[in-house]
């Protein structure tokens, strides 16, 4: 079974008194934490993080959030790999120091990588086969 989860970028979705949510900004941890089922989601993703031999496919997402040690320290600890769909590829993987002239930092490089897709995701859905089985083979073992 591979359990999917998104976490971020949805839409459309209502709280139990029928109002729109959107969860977006520096604020996500305190929705997180306010909202039973992001609540559910966000526990249920940090379990299969902690697994052995986890493999964690990311995509558009550019591992900005404070929470990113959700899966960094899993990361450190050996225990997933991960393949990236985004237009830098693993280059996401870089955090920006606040000054301009100073070069980028490694976010991490010790995350094993199961590879990258910097192809658009709907081309690869709909006329890439290549990149499309690239991904097929990390999803499905």
């Amino acid at each position: 079974m591979q359990p999917y989860f998104k976490l971020h970028g949805s839409s459309q979705w209502e709280t139990s008194e029928s109002t729109s949510m959107l969860v977006i900004g520096s604020a996500k941890v305190a929705a997180i934490n306010r909202l039973a089922v992001l609540r559910w989601y966000w526990e249920q993703f940090l379990y299969y993080l902690s697994l052995q031999d986890t493999r964690l496919v990311v995509i558009g997402y550019g591992f900005a959030d404070d929470h990113n040690k959700a899966i960094l320290d899993p990361a450190a600890k050996g225990l997933l790999r991960m393949f990236v769909v985004h237009p830098q590829g693993r280059g996401i993987l870089v955090r920006q120091s606040g000054a301009m002239i100073s070069p980028p930092e490694p976010l991490r490089d010790d995350i094993s990588s199961l590879g990258e897709s910097t192809r658009p995701l709907s081309s690869t859905s709909l006329d890439d086969e290549l990149e499309r089985n690239l991904l097929y083979r990390v999803i499905t073992p």
